[in-house]
């Protein structure tokens, strides 16, 4: 997308994302409800010229109900807002995902080209550190160059050779629950994170080449048989019993 804004907290989370100036959509965890909905962009609003913020801009949408992949709904009715517009601000981009609620974007992400076809001043452009040690001691949200460790290419796309498992990839970038430093081990680079309220028996550990050439991957979930389970790069899943060690034995 040409625009990401993330909000995530107590074990819930919410991602709007912009396609282009018409799609958009609006995905995340509301309690055991986990909701997927294409969302219509009515306008997007931007700050006039005399505007002194650096940009400031405001995506305005609409959701219909029946737009949403959810068990219900009617809880899609009830829950989330009919207008789920995303305001982005130097001074704190706020989304508007729920009734009568606005969230903080905990993590945002504008395309250079898209913001340069709005008109929209973005001095601060988002560079990835070259050299993927710099995240070292950092959480893996916490930016570097204003871009954060799970966001980099170089780890984005060795965690796609590793694992073709889409429920997997989902939970190695979910972006609520809690997180851990990033370590350095050996030749490798260790991240790792749990589930909310339940983190023991559903928890992952990535790991990531120092130079970003390689991953593997560790994941339990207590709904799958045989413990954990390896995913490395060319090779088939391996599962083991228990829980993913803090380090590839």
């Amino acid at each position: 997308g040409v625009l990401a804004c993330t909000h995530g907290a107590d074990g819930e989370y919410a991602t709007f994302e912009l396609y282009d100036e018409r799609t958009a959509s609006l995905r995340g965890k509301v309690g055991d409800v986990q909701f997927n909905c294409r969302v219509q962009v009515e306008e997007i609003r931007v700050c006039a010229q005399a505007c002194r913020a650096p940009y400031d801009f405001v995506v305005a949408t609409r959701l219909e109900a029946g737009n949403c992949s959810a068990e219900s709904t009617q809880w899609v009715q009830e829950t989330l807002n009919q207008r789920p517009d995303v305001h982005v601000s130097s001074l704190g981009s706020r989304m508007y995902w729920r009734q009568g609620d606005a969230s903080a974007c905990t993590a945002l992400r504008i395309d250079p080209a898209f913001a340069e076809q709005l008109g929209i001043e973005t001095p601060n452009a988002a560079e990835p550190p070259d050299d993927i040690a710099s995240y070292v001691g950092l959480y893996p949200l916490e930016e570097v160059g204003g871009v954060a460790f799970l966001d980099h290419p170089l780890v984005q796309t060795a965690v796609l050779q590793a694992v073709a498992d889409d429920e997997v990839l989902r939970w190695l970038d979910d972006r609520a629950g809690p997180k851990f430093p990033i370590e350095r081990r050996g030749d490798w680079l260790l991240s790792s994170g749990c589930r909310a309220h339940a983190c023991l028996p559903h928890h992952w550990t990535l790991y990531v080449a120092i130079d970003g050439s390689d991953a593997k991957a560790c994941y339990v979930d207590p709904k799958r048989p045989g413990g954990a389970t390896w995913y490395r790069s060319g090779m088939a899943p391996e599962r083991y019993g228990g829980h993913c060690p803090p380090e590839d034995a």
